[in-house]
């Protein structure tokens, strides 16, 4: 009974992968197109992660100035700058606030009369560029005047509008110090595993849609009357999708580390977690077919959707880093900004044991999309898919 449980599923599941290397189709939209996106964004979108990044036209931020000594090196260091910065100064912070609402300036600094018991604040509509831009430029400033000093000066972040949260940043050597998945990324790095983890999903989304091909067409119930158990079937299905997966990754591994010099980690730990990568893409695309009708042409329009979507959430589309920042707190529980940043770091010379809270993020996805799958598929009516 095993074994023929085992040889069902392994014919199955070859007879999938044998569909998608004779589509020609495959060679387009799996590979060439890919590839194709990852090289126009890491052209169009190079100065973003260059460490000499230069803005499309200056910031123009404001400046109250409570303490002229602080203020004035803040202000000279800032006037330094004017392919970032353009300042204009104001003498209350209420008038700043004005302009800020009406986007006549994009941020503000303000400088208390003393440092040492008020924190130098930067105030900015959400837009986490800026921020961090302000805060490494200023944060020199302050460590230098105050390089005397047993005090050290308090660095406020103050996000208006539609983000009310205050982020309070210390130079204190005993505060541990986070750095962000990206930060060690160009352009081309940071794309090409967006894009490989964004089409993923859309190389184990073919799987599903061989699936509900074979239902549409009677295949399957053809399948189904030399002995195949649905419940094999699908995870045959699931398999390949797998499968599909994890050899795309693959490939894109391979060419574009070969073409862009892209950097994916050491290989004991590329490949379980490629393999998980694999899991996951497939669990996303078999939850997909489990919602909605077995029909090729709305399982890949339900797909495309849902990954153009979350894809943008996590991501793959509009960088990380120039999205505002409540919105990348936000989405850390999303499976496929857990498979990006885990790539990222990977490519920046981290092991798999320094991932704990990416894979967390995964295996609960994991289970949670496999449990709700397999739960809405033990009720499905009798004759479906």
């Amino acid at each position: 009974m095993i074994l023929r449980t085992m040889r069902d599923i392994g014919t199955i599941t070859m007879n999938q992968l044998k569909r998608l290397v004779i589509d020609p189709a495959t060679y387009i939209w799996l590979f060439t197109l890919p590839l194709l996106i990852t090289y126009v964004l890491g052209i169009s979108l190079n100065s973003l992660f260059a460490p000499e990044f230069k803005p499309i036209r200056p910031y123009n931020v404001g400046l109250v100035q409570h303490s002229p000594i602080v203020g004035a090196p803040i202000m000279e260091r800032l006037e330094s700058l004017p392919q970032l910065f353009t300042v204009t100064v104001y003498d209350d912070e209420e008038s700043m606030q004005t302009d800020l609402a009406d986007n006549i300036i994009t941020a503000g600094v303000v400088v208390p009369a003393d440092p040492l018991v008020h924190p130098v604040r930067v105030v900015s509509t959400p837009e986490s560029i800026v921020n961090q831009i302000l805060y490494s430029v200023l944060r020199p400033v302050l460590d230098q005047l105050m390089i005397m000093s047993a005090e050290t000066v308090q660095f406020t972040t103050e996000v208006t509008k539609t983000q009310l949260t205050t982020n309070t940043r210390s130079n204190t050597e005993n505060e541990p110090k986070t750095t962000v998945a990206w930060a060690q990324a160009d352009s081309f790095q940071y794309y090409s595993l967006a894009i490989a983890v964004m089409f993923a999903m859309y190389a184990a989304n073919v799987a599903m849609q061989y699936l509900a091909a074979d239902f549409t067409s009677g295949t399957f119930g053809r399948i189904r009357s030399f002995g195949v158990t649905r419940s094999r079937y699908l995870f045959a299905g699931y398999l390949s999708a797998v499968i599909m997966s994890v050899l795309f990754v693959t490939v894109m591994t391979v060419v574009t580390k070969v073409f862009f010099g892209v950097r994916w980690g050491a290989l004991s730990a590329w490949l379980p977690f490629t393999l998980l990568c694999g899991f996951t893409s497939a669990a996303i695309t078999y939850f997909i077919l489990s919602i909605v009708p077995a029909n090729p042409k709305i399982i890949d329009g339900a797909g495309t959707l849902v990954f153009n979507f979350i894809a943008f959430l996590g991501g793959s589309t509009a960088p990380l880093p120039a999205l505002p920042q409540w919105l990348v707190s936000f989405t850390t529980w999303l499976p496929n900004r857990a498979l990006l940043e885990g790539y990222l770091r990977l490519s920046s010379g981290a092991d798999l044991a320094s991932l704990s809270n990416e894979l967390t993020v995964i295996s609960i996805s994991l289970v949670v999309l496999l449990g709700l799958s397999l739960i809405i598929n033990s009720v499905r009516p009798k004759g479906a898919l």
